[in-house]
C-alpha cells in the first residue's frame, strides 16, 4: 500500500484545492481511505509532508479559504492511517510542528478550527507520553479551564 500511497501523491494533490467542492470532498475521503490500509511510516510522512507543502504555497498561493480548509481536511483525514506504535507517535510529532506553524501563522477562523480538528485526530496518537512541544504551544488557560471540566 505504501507504494501505491506514493504513486498516488500527486494525483490526490490537486483535487484537494479544486474550485468544486465536491472534488474537494471526494479527495479528502480518497486520503482517508488510503491512509487506513497505509502502515509503513514514511509513505504517510511523505504524504502529509507534501499536503502542508501544498497548505504553504508549494502549488501557489492557496488564496481560498475552502481550498485551505480541504487541504487541512486531508490532513486530518491521513490521521486514520495504520502505522503503529513509536513509529506513529514520531509520524504525530511531525504533524504537530506543522500543524503549529499553521495555527500561529493563519487568521481565518474557519482554517483555525479545521487546523485544531486535524490537531485533535492526530494528538490521540500521543497515548504515553505528551510531547513537551505541545504543553508549551498550549496557552496556559486553555489548558487549566480545560482540567477543571
Amino acid at each position: 500500500m505504501a507504494v501505491f500511497l506514493s504513486t498516488c501523491n500527486d494525483f490526490c494533490v490537486g483535487p484537494l484545492h479544486a474550485k468544486e467542492d465536491q472534488v474537494r470532498d471526494d479527495t479528502v475521503e480518497v486520503c482517508r481511505q488510503l491512509a487506513k490500509q497505509c502502515s509503513d511510516a514514511v509513505a504517510v510522512e511523505a504524504f502529509v509532508k507534501l499536503l502542508f507543502d501544498i497548505f504553504f504555497g508549494s502549488d501557489g498561493k492557496l488564496t481560498v479559504t475552502t481550498q485551505k480548509v480541504s487541504v487541512l481536511q486531508g490532513v486530518e483525514a491521513v490521521g486514520e492511517h495504520s502505522v503503529t506504535g513509536s513509529s506513529s507517535y514520531k509520524l504525530s510529532v511531525t504533524v504537530l510542528e506543522k500543524m503549529m506553524k499553521v495555527l500561529e501563522t493563519e487568521s481565518h477562523e474557519g482554517t483555525l478550527v479545521q487546523a485544531l480538528s486535524a490537531l485533535t485526530i492526530w494528538s490521540t496518537k500521543f497515548t504515553t507520553d505528551i510531547p513537551q512541544k505541545l504543553l508549551d504551544f498550549l496557552p496556559v488557560s486553555s489548558v487549566s479551564s480545560l482540567a477543571q471540566t
